[in-house]
Order: C-alpha cells, then sequence, then structure tokens
C-alpha cells in the first residue's frame, strides 16, 4: 500500500441507483425498533442480548448487500477515512484475546463492527443534501416519538417497563432507555438539534414541528431528575452558539426562550398530574396532563411563528453587515453569565420555592460535592486499577461488570464505570483508548475548525447529535446503548466527509482491497451474529422447558448441549449447570454429577474470573463431597472478593461445622472474623460521599457462629462479648452464667 500523496477536491459522490435510499429506509426501520427494544442496552444478559443480536444480523446483511454496491460504486470517495474506522473494532477484537468474559468481548466486537459499518453508510451513501437531510429528519422523527411516547407512559399509560421509575421516592421519566441519564442526555442533543433547525431548516414544515416539540423536549429533559443532564444542557447549549453568526445566535435564544416560557409554564401541573397518575389511574387527568402539553406546543408553535416572521427579516439585514467573527462571543459569554446568574438564584434563594417538590429537592441538591457525584470518582479510581493490571490491550468487552467486585475499594453495586471514556479504557486497554481518541478527535476538531472558517450548513445538526451525546458519555455509561453508539459513529461518518480527501500513490488498489476486505469481515461477523442468535433461541427453548415442567431428562439435557454448542453466553453455562445439578439431586445419578463437572469446565475457560464461576466450582466441590477443598476456597474467596457477605457467611458455616471433627477450623473462622471486623472498620472510615449501596456487615448468623465457637472452645467471657456487641446489647445474663449463653446461642 503506497503512502498518501495528493488532496484531491471533494465532489459528490453519488450512486445512479437507488440504493441510498433503500439504505436509507432501511437503517430507519432499524433505528425505530433498535428504540422500542430498551435501546439495544449491552447488560450482558440473555434478555438484553437476543434484540443486539437480531439488531446486528439486520444491519450486517444490510452491509453485505451495501458492500456489493460499494465494489460497483463508480465514483468512490477518499478511503483513508475507512481505512481509519476500522482501527476502534481491530483493538477491541485483538482485545478479544485476554478477555476475562469471552461473551461480553464477542458482543463488543460485534456492536463495534457494526458502529463501524453505520460510519461508512454516513461516510458514502450521505453525500447528497437530500439524503442528510433524510437522515436528520430520521433521527428527529424518531426522537420525537420516544418523546412522546414517555409522556404516555408519564401520564398513566404504563405500557413500557421503567419507562417511569420510582426511584428512591422519586418518579423520574425514562422513556425506551430505562434510564434516565441516558435519556437525559438523549433529549439534550434532540433540544440542540431542534434549536439548530428552527434557524437553519429552509422547510417551514420541519421549523414547526421542531417548535411544537421543544417545549415537550424540555418537560421530558427537567422529568429526568438527572442533574448531570442539567448541568451539560447549558454548557452544550453555550458551546453550540460559538459555532454560529451572532444574527442566528440571537435567534437560537429567542427560540429557546419561545420554548422554555410555556415549559416552565406547565411544569408544575405536568409533574404533579404524571405523579397522580402513577398511583392512581383517571382518564380525567390523562387528558389534562395532555392538554397541558398540547397548549405547550402550540403556544411555543406560534411564538416560533411569529419570530419567523416579524424577527427573522430584520436580523437578516444585520447578518448581511456582520463582518468580525469574533463578534460570535458575545452572546455565548452573556448567556454564561445569564445561565450562572439563574443557577445563582434558584440555589441560593427561594426561587427554587417555586418549583415542584421532589425537582425543588434536585436542584437544590446541585453541587459538585454531591454523593452521586463524588463517588463516581471512586468508580473511576477502581477502573483505574484495572486497567493497570490490564493496561495495553485491555481486559475485553464486558470486563468491568465481571472484575469491579475484585477490585472495589468499598462495598457498591454498579455493573457499569458511569464513564464511557474508562469502561472503553478498561475493555480495550491504553492502545484502544488512544486509537478512538485519536480518530473522535481528529474528525470532530477538523469539522470545529471548519466550522470557524466557514460557518454552518445541514451537516452541523450530526456534529451536535455527535458531541452532545459524546460529552455526557465522559460521565455515564450511553455507550452501553447500542442506539446511541449508532447515533454517533453514523454521525461522524457524515462529519467525516469533510475531511480532506487524500489520496494513496496506489488508490484504487487500497479501494479494491478494501472493498474485499469489509465485504469479508461483514460476511464473518454476520456467520458469528446468526450463530449466536440461533444459541439465543436454543436458550429461550431450553429455559421454557426447564418452566414448564413437562420435560424428561434426556430432553432437558439435549436442549441445554445443544444451547452451548452455538453460543457461549455464561448465562448458557448457568443454565446446564442448574439443570445437571437439578436432576443429580433428584436422581442421584453420577451421569449428572459429570454433568455438572462439564458445565463448571466451560465457565472456568470462558469466563474463569466471574463470580458465579466461583460460586459453580464451590459448589461442585460440595457435591463430591470435598468439604476442605471448599473451605479452602471460600477462605481465598475473601482475599478475591473482599467485599462479598455471601462469601464470608458460608465460610462461617462451613468453617463451623468442620471445627466439630477438627477444632483448627475453628481458629480460622475467628480469624476471619477478626479480618471482617477490620473491614467493618475501613466502612467506618469511609468519606460521606462513599455510601455503601452492597450489604456487608457483621450479620446475627455470623455473630451467632462466632459466639458458639467461643462458647464451645470455653472461652465464655469472648461469647458474651460477642452476645453484647453484635447480638443483644441487654441480654439479661452476666458473662459468669456459661448456662444462660448456651441457652441464647441454641447450643
Amino acid at each position: 500500500m503506497g503512502v498518501i500523496v495528493a488532496k484531491r477536491k471533494s465532489k459528490p459522490v453519488q450512486s445512479n441507483s437507488r440504493t441510498p435510499i433503500v439504505i436509507t429506509l432501511l437503517i430507519a426501520a432499524l433505528l425505530n425498533y433498535a428504540l422500542y427494544s430498551r435501546a439495544l442496552f449491552n447488560a450482558g444478559l440473555p434478555s438484553f442480548d437476543g434484540p443486539i443480536l437480531l439488531a446486528s444480523v439486520l444491519t450486517l446483511l444490510l452491509g453485505l448487500a451495501f458492500s456489493v454496491h460499494y465494489i460497483h460504486l463508480g465514483q468512490k470517495p477518499a478511503v483513508w477515512p475507512l481505512l481509519l474506522i476500522w482501527l476502534i473494532p481491530l483493538t477491541v477484537a485483538v482485545s478479544w484475546f485476554g478477555a476475562v468474559s469471552r461473551h461480553g468481548a464477542f458482543m463488543s466486537v460485534i456492536m463495534h463492527v457494526v458502529y463501524a459499518l453505520l460510519f461508512v453508510f454516513g461516510y458514502v451513501v450521505m453525500r447528497s443534501e437530500t439524503y442528510r437531510r433524510y437522515a436528520v429528519l430520521t433521527v428527529m422523527f424518531s426522537g420525537h416519538v420516544v418523546v412522546l411516547f414517555g409522556f404516555v407512559n408519564w401520564l398513566g399509560l404504563n405500557i413500557y417497563t421503567d419507562a417511569v421509575n420510582a426511584f428512591s421516592g422519586e418518579y423520574r421519566l425514562m422513556s425506551v432507555f430505562q434510564y434516565a441519564n441516558t435519556y437525559g442526555a438523549f433529549l439534550i442533543a434532540l433540544a440542540l438539534a431542534s434549536l439548530y433547525l428552527l434557524i437553519h431548516s429552509g422547510s417551514r414544515f420541519v421549523r414547526f414541528v421542531s417548535a411544537a416539540m421543544l417545549p415537550l423536549i424540555l418537560i421530558s429533559l427537567v422529568l429526568t431528575l438527572s442533574r448531570g443532564a442539567w448541568l451539560a444542557f447549558p454548557v452544550l447549549f453555550v458551546f453550540v452558539l460559538l459555532f454560529i453568526k451572532p444574527s442566528r445566535q440571537v435567534l437560537f435564544l429567542l427560540y429557546a426562550i419561545a420554548a422554555g416560557i410555556p415549559a416552565l409554564a406547565v411544569l408544575g401541573l405536568a409533574y404533579r398530574c404524571g405523579i397522580e397518575q402513577q398511583s392512581a389511574f383517571t382518564f380525567g387527568r390523562f387528558f389534562l396532563g395532555a392538554g397541558l402539553l398540547i397548549i405547550a406546543s402550540a403556544v411555543s408553535a406560534v411564538i416560533g411563528h411569529l419570530i419567523s416572521r416579524y424577527v427573522e427579516p430584520g436580523l437578516a439585514k444585520w447578518a448581511e453587515r456582520e463582518s468580525k467573527r469574533t463578534a460570535s462571543l458575545w452572546l455565548p459569554l452573556g448567556s454564561v453569565a445569564a445561565a450562572a446568574g439563574l443557577g445563582f438564584l434558584f440555589l441560593k434563594t427561594n426561587l427554587v420555592t417555586l418549583l415542584p417538590d421532589n425537582i425543588a429537592q434536585r436542584v437544590s441538591g446541585i453541587n459538585f460535592a454531591q454523593h452521586s457525584v463524588l463517588e463516581r470518582f471512586s468508580f473511576y479510581a477502581d477502573a483505574l486499577r484495572i486497567s493497570r493490571d490490564y493496561p495495553v490491550l485491555g481486559a475485553g468487552g464486558g470486563a468491568w461488570n465481571v472484575l469491579y467486585e475484585q477490585y472495589q475499594s468499598y462495598p457498591y453495586l454498579s455493573t457499569q464505570v458511569h464513564s464511557f471514556a474508562l469502561q472503553h479504557l478498561v475493555e480495550t486497554g491504553w492502545i484502544g483508548m488512544l486509537v478512538l481518541i485519536a480518530i473522535f478527535a481528529l474528525i470532530l476538531v477538523h469539522d470545529m475548525v471548519r466550522t470557524f472558517r466557514s460557518g454552518t450548513d445541514e451537516t452541523f445538526v450530526f456534529f451536535i447529535l455527535a458531541v452532545s451525546l459524546v460529552a455526557h458519555s465522559l460521565i455515564d455509561f450511553n455507550f452501553s446503548y447500542m442506539v446511541v453508539g449508532a447515533i454517533v459513529y453514523f454521525s461522524l461518518g457524515v462529519l467525516a466527509q469533510r475531511l480532506p480527501q487524500w489520496t494513496f500513490r496506489r488508490e484504487q488498489s487500497t479501494v479494491n482491497l478494501y472493498s474485499w476486505g469489509m465485504f469479508a469481515v461483514i460476511l464473518t461477523v454476520l456467520f458469528a451474529s446468526i450463530t449466536a442468535y440461533n444459541g439465543h433461541l436454543y436458550y429461550v427453548k431450553t429455559s421454557e422447558l426447564m418452566s414448564g415442567g413437562q420435560a424428561t431428562d434426556r430432553e432437558l439435557t439435549a436442549a441445554a448441549n445443544r444451547t452451548i454448542q452455538r453460543s457461549k453466553q455464561f448465562a448458557h453455562f448457568q443454565n446446564y449447570f442448574e439443570i445437571e445439578t437439578f436432576l443429580y439431586d433428584q436422581t442421584g445419578n453420577p451421569d449428572h454429577l459429570d454433568g455438572i463437572r462439564q458445565a463448571v469446565a466451560y465457565m472456568e475457560k470462558y469466563e474463569p474470573e466471574r463470580r458465579a464461576t466461583f460460586v459453580s466450582r464451590y459448589l461442585l466441590y460440595l457435591k463430591e463431597g470435598n468439604q476442605s477443598e471448599a473451605v479452602r476456597f471460600l477462605l481465598d474467596g475473601t482475599d478475591k472478593y473482599p467485599w462479598d457477605l455471601e462469601i464470608y457467611t458460608e465460610a462461617f458455616y462451613q468453617l463451623f461445622n468442620l471445627g466439630v471433627l477438627q477444632p483448627s477450623h475453628w481458629d480460622q473462622a475467628l480469624a476471619l472474623f477478626e479480618k471482617m471486623k477490620a473491614k467493618m472498620v475501613q466502612i467506618e472510615q469511609l468519606p460521606s460521599y462513599m455510601v455503601q449501596s452492597k450489604d456487608f456487615r457483621i450479620t446475627d448468623d455470623i455473630a451467632t457462629i462466632v459466639g458458639k465457637i467461643h462458647y464451645l472452645k470455653q472461652d465464655y467471657a469472648s461469647a458474651y462479648e460477642t452476645i453484647l456487641r453484635y447480638l443483644n446489647p441487654q441480654p439479661g445474663f452476666s458473662a459468669d452464667e456459661p448456662e444462660s449463653i448456651r441457652t441464647f446461642l441454641g447450643l
């Protein structure tokens, strides 16, 4: 392959065929399917894997057809951005070889191949203004439907699980994402894109719809109760203003005010109406809430029309006299001052009392010392600790979910890092992280510089979408939703059209090699995805057989084996383990014990670091009657999983029982108790923002076992002290009454 030696003038690269239109329509259909499949959240569970695999299969089939179209495309754009984007799935694929979760890494590879393919679609297909306009309308229309769908659930028609969720006594609007913070990021992107369409689109209909939907988007943003999104919105609002000419900045701000006023006017009633509907649904309140939202939309649309008709012409004359680009800074700086002033009024005065109670409490709680902000730094520190052990290539897709319990600095539950950047670092190492940063920065920074020089055009919507979602993802796990990644990569593909059209010395040879290479990669990943989806369907059938209770032993084991042969998802191994364990407990047949061993062997081969693998190995030791090895394994587990209460509790039970025959095990139990007491001291010394969300404490069961051990070792004073401290501060007897102690402990 030759080196890049020349720059050619960028020309529209189009085809006379209808392929681009077909691809656009199919992408639109896939986007809407994906949104209502929980936005394709990558949770690492079978119920979430199914929709992801199906969407990937459909997208890869589309990609296969596209690759054939691309091979026969006469005039092709510069190939170097297409080569560059595949470095990201390449680094993800390389991390698969040392992955702690083979299935998680497999899913990550599939997702990133789909992302790269969507980038290719955006770069190659969307090369005309018409197609780009269709793409914008597709994203915006889909987003608007998601917003309306969220309100349908907010007003009491709960037709989608967790579209509205009661979390810590607060109702939060989540729509299809089932997670308020990611929905908030999505709404920020929609709001800013809508505002830009209001000042840029030449279609009256698009501007009318954008103006009408904007107050609903803003109300939805408030109802998410996402403080991170609330803080990110004004920052991104000002950032977008920097790229717009001063006359358009004024319009941008006026349209925002035109939507904000009616949104704020109906917010309180709409909020209370939704809360009441969640408790007891009535059609009267439903229509009242819907009417309020319609009124807010109508008022915004009318004001928007008036601005367009009477204000824009005057500003257009001003625009003709604009000469100094630095003038664009005055309104953003003013907006910063206004936002700071408004924030001060809400946070430091009684103005916040005008808001509904829960919203007022959330606003009052906005500060960088709140626990939800500071505890993220604990996650980030633990992610960096994992990265130190997997620095170069990372630990593979899904690594945080598998490893975090081994690295956590205190007992918490968080299967996501809450930072897309650090999660990618854990999964792909510094090589993958640097590749991702370099590619994203190259495209976005180049587009920023070009926009500053030449002004905005229709592609600026894609810049808004990409920047909004990426920026918020730095403080949350939005990219765990495949839909978010898909929108970002597609947008980057469109923006990459503006990159320099450098060519290779042997450009045609490189293009041909790329064309057939892309075809081969897509075909390979498509085959793997179909196989995995087939395995998922077998898993569903096996689960139905288990729950039905009518299947024979042979049918159950055969179904579980078929599932494993087609897919190496960890849940499939667990299914197999549970089936063989159930049948062994029922029949005592040693063949089923061999089946348990085989299931554990699969787990240890493909997911050796997963906690469930540890538990399965322990249970196998018990089935085999190897008590001493089981206890040794548990004690090792208290080091590997330092904050796992279940492992500690099981270790105490086993050590107590074994100590009846071999008292040295009681000494091990007392040593373990001292270790646990030291950890309790660590918890007591935690800063206030480190909220313990995972149960870890000296329970009554553990204290009772320790008290019994002290008593049986005839250390009555220690037994009494244990009762006094952990079981009953006023037991009703003294330390020199052994029989009372014995009775209390149930000996």
